[in-house]
């Protein structure tokens, strides 16, 4: 784990690791607020890392502090929930873990200030030490250093991860952090995808449609489409870059276009639906709804962050029968 100033929810995400850790290695990045101390206190091993403006670079640290032979992050903001007993997880992890020694968490990503989630994904966190090392100053991922190569990790359904860091005020100040990180980083990679998406998710959380749509189509014109996962996250801030910029018509082009090439994605329905309901196209916003009802929910194979709307879409969905069936459904 790798902390700066995480006082207030550290404790909570240690407990819920404490059941079957062997041990929990803490490396802090400059804490004035007794993290450190309180880590510690907890009974972690606490170092100390000087901040180099990378995130990969700390936790490839923090591996190297690792004494085990499986490593397993958790953000100071997460909690581990289990659904199994803990005593079954080392035997459920030899078998579930194939050669490539990774394994993905389903990740609930939650309002700290209602529970409401606000987007459900997985996240690869669980692997082999020597096996992958962390690559990116923001929103690292996991690069092979040994073993064969794969496209994700599997999923490890034993626990879940809780992530409570999701507040609009949050989110606005991790991504003005992350801009100039970005920045620099897609100056060193300028074809690299991921970190256009990641500038397009910064953008539109700090209120700057235009450059959020901007990146996000440098994304999708960079990103391979058999990485259709980092796709559909590219597809979302576009479509809501564009929304949010009062582009309706490009907005609902750039959702079909991501229903036409990734069938199974929810959130491209879901926008489909909103525009056609505003423009008061009721027919084809009750196929939309239909269809982002048959994909909503699974929150394995690709992100969905729309999945929250659903109250507000079933009274809309009921709206639109009313006009295209005036008084049926009363029948």
């Amino acid at each position: 784990m790798i902390v700066k100033d995480a006082r207030a929810s550290l404790p909570a995400a240690i407990r819920s690791v404490h059941p079957w850790a062997d041990e929990i290695v803490v490396v802090d990045t400059g804490s004035t607020d007794g993290s450190a101390e309180t880590a510690a206190a907890m009974g972690a091993k606490v170092h100390r890392f000087s901040w180099t403006g990378s995130f990969a670079e700390a936790r490839n640290y923090a591996i190297t502090l690792a004494s085990g032979e499986w490593v397993w992050f958790i953000d100071a903001d997460e909690e581990l929930v289990w659904d199994m007993p803990v005593r079954e997880f080392k035997s459920l992890l030899v078998r579930e873990a194939d050669n490539t020694g990774l394994l993905s968490l389903l990740c609930r990503h939650l309002d700290g200030r209602n529970g409401q989630t606000v987007l459900v994904n997985h996240v690869e966190r669980l692997f082999r030490k020597g096996c992958y090392t962390y690559t990116g100053a923001v929103h690292e991922r996991l690069r092979v250093i040994s073993g064969p190569r794969r496209a994700s990790g599997k999923l490890f359904y034993g626990c879940r991860l809780l992530h409570y860091g999701c507040t609009r005020s949050e989110m606005e100040r991790k991504s003005r952090r992350n801009i100039p990180l970005l920045l620099q980083e897609l100056q060193r990679k300028p074809d690299d995808g991921l970190v256009c998406s990641h500038l397009a998710n910064a953008y539109y959380h700090t209120g700057e449609p235009t450059l959020a749509s901007f990146y996000a189509a440098r994304a999708l014109r960079r990103i391979p489409h058999r990485h259709y996962y980092a796709r559909a996250h590219a597809y979302y801030y576009l479509m809501m870059a564009l929304l949010d910029a009062h582009e309706q018509g490009l907005a609902l082009d750039a959702a079909r276009l991501a229903a036409n090439e990734i069938p199974d994605y929810p959130d491209s329905y879901a926008v489909q639906f909103e525009i056609l309901w505003a423009l008061e196209d009721w027919e084809e916003a009750l196929k939309a709804y239909r269809r982002w009802a048959q994909k909503s929910g699974r929150g394995l194979q690709v992100p969905e962050y729309m999945g929250r709307f659903a109250p507000v879409f079933e009274q809309k969905k009921r709206a639109a029968e009313e006009r295209l069936y005036p008084g049926v459904m009363h029948l």
